[in-house]
């Protein structure tokens, strides 16, 4: 009986904790398409996004196949400067879907800064 009190307890903790984290929701980036000069047919996507929330000592742009992200099927830029506000990517096949994430590491974890999908195109 007092096992299945400590365990409510200590769900009722972890959603108290996790009720008053700050959460916010990622923003979707600005995308840019043109067709690729050194691949015919091919695009050049170009992402932006909005400035790192205050305190990030890093940040990282993930571009894979697949929204879960699922480890070793995607790719890792970063960290970058905290500057930077956009990606140009070159040579993407057209109609390729792609899923980005950005995201800003501070003192306090990770952050979502943008994330969305795409299908790359080349409109000629």
């Amino acid at each position: 009986m007092i096992g299945r009190f400590v365990f409510l307890g200590l769900v009722a903790f972890g959603i108290y904790v996790y009720s008053s984290a700050p959460h916010s929701k990622a923003a979707t980036a600005t995308v840019t398409q043109s067709c690729s000069a050194a691949v015919p047919g091919a695009a050049t996507v170009t992402l932006a996004w909005p400035a790192p929330p205050a305190g990030a000592q890093q940040i990282w742009l993930d571009v894979g196949l697949s929204g879960d992200f699922p480890a070793g099927a995607y790719t890792a830029h970063g960290p970058l400067d905290l500057s930077q506000t956009a990606y140009a990517t070159d040579g993407i096949p057209s109609g390729t879907k792609l899923y980005y994430r950005v995201n800003a590491l501070s003192a306090t974890g990770w952050q979502a800064v943008a994330a969305g999908s795409l299908i790359a195109k080349c409109a000629k």
